[in-house]
């Protein structure tokens, strides 16, 4: 049985409440063990018990919570103690991971502005779990039945987005699109890459990148 380790996001957005609720729905139809990660801001919060306390009545023994707490929390608001807080319980995750503890790793929403506010020097979970990990050349990719996504930049404004393409970033971004889709039992990936400008600039006529981008 897969044993999952989920964090609980920043504790002063919606991440808490949006990592419970799918808990809540997909323990009801598959079943794995869950462990989570957070602090007494959430599970010992009244508004929390709604969704806790039926998922621990769901999981029974196949559920456990591991407790940080750091810093004052801010609800509603980003701050450092959140920000600091929300990469602790990343953390954690990553290291039960590490240790075979778990399986495998689902992460709550989490602030940027707030991992700004505490100093952090990630800008997301990928560039976090890049470093905890030791990895390199990491891509940032979304699943779905019907097809996948696989990023070549993220977290930059939209103009900085031209100035970061080149060759070297874009085969690394379809080579692990296509290693993702092998993972997922697709034994020839089909690899469609998205033009930067309406109909990939037309030749130059409705931008240039795609022309020098190559």
């Amino acid at each position: 049985m897969k044993h999952l380790v989920l964090t609980c996001g920043d504790p002063g957005g919606i991440g808490p409440e949006v990592i419970l609720k799918a808990l809540l729905e997909v323990g009801k139809n598959k079943p794995f063990k869950a462990t989570l990660v957070g602090g007494a801001c959430i599970f010992d919060d009244p508004y929390y018990l709604k969704w806790l306390q039926p998922i621990e009545k769901l999981f029974g023994s196949k559920f456990d919570k591991v407790k940080i707490d750091i810093g004052t929390i801010e609800k509603s608001a980003a701050s450092a103690s959140n920000g600091r807080v929300s990469v602790e319980w990343i953390e954690e995750a990553a290291r039960l991971v590490q240790a075979t503890q778990c399986s495998g790793l689902v992460t709550g929403p989490i602030c940027k502005e707030a991992l700004m506010m505490a100093g952090i020097p990630y800008k997301g979970h990928t560039d976090l779990l890049e470093s905890l990990t030791l990895s390199s050349q990491v891509t940032m990719g979304f699943v779905t039945p019907q097809f996948s996504v696989a990023l070549a930049t993220i977290h930059i404004p939209l103009a900085e987005v031209p100035k970061q393409l080149n060759e070297t970033g874009l085969i690394q971004t379809i080579r692990h699109a296509c290693k993702l889709s092998r993972r997922m039992g697709h034994s020839e990936p089909k690899v469609a890459v998205l033009g930067l400008n309406p109909h990939a600039g037309e030749n130059g006529t409705m931008g240039t990148e795609e022309l020098w981008i190559r």
